[in-house]
């Protein structure tokens, strides 16, 4: 024979800012998500985009010859994607994790830019989030969370 008790969520009117400050503060000391994040900005940098956004050709490509043809945007030496690292930080209202180029110039990128020569450098996002990274993200944010303890 079998007992059964049920306790709703109003019998425990705490348990909701317990896990809050729980999981805000594994997600935090943990950082589950900034190497998620980072590796997929690397990912995204390495295949040239992702599902919602295509880099544009290097510029390189139109010139026959030309000593980078044969490279892909925002990766010929790796020194932009080495420098990507994450931080992540609790708030008012959560948690936010923050994708830091340490080079400079990846944000530059993000949006497009003339550059001193004239040359127009197309928009090629870093710092992007399709349907599948947010997906892994929340995956991500509910093991984090079933893992508690």
């Amino acid at each position: 024979m079998a007992g059964k008790i049920t306790i709703s969520i109003r019998d425990l009117p705490n348990l909701g800012k317990i896990v809050k400050k729980k999981a805000e503060k594994l997600l935090v000391q943990g950082n589950p998500l900034g190497p998620i994040l980072r590796g997929q900005a690397v990912e995204r940098v390495r295949k040239s985009g992702d599902t919602t956004h295509t880099y544009p050709d290097l510029w390189a490509k139109k010139i026959p010859g030309h000593r980078r043809e044969h490279g892909l945007p925002l990766w010929d030496k790796g020194h932009m994607v080495a420098a990507l690292h994450s931080e992540t930080t609790t708030r008012s209202n959560g948690v936010t994790v923050t994708l830091l180029d340490g080079k400079g110039y990846g944000v530059y990128h993000q949006h497009g830019f003339t550059a001193w020569n004239g040359a127009i450098v197309p928009q090629r996002k870093i710092y992007n989030m399709p349907p599948e990274n947010l997906e892994e993200l929340a995956n991500a944010v509910v093991d984090a969370i079933s893992d508690m303890r």
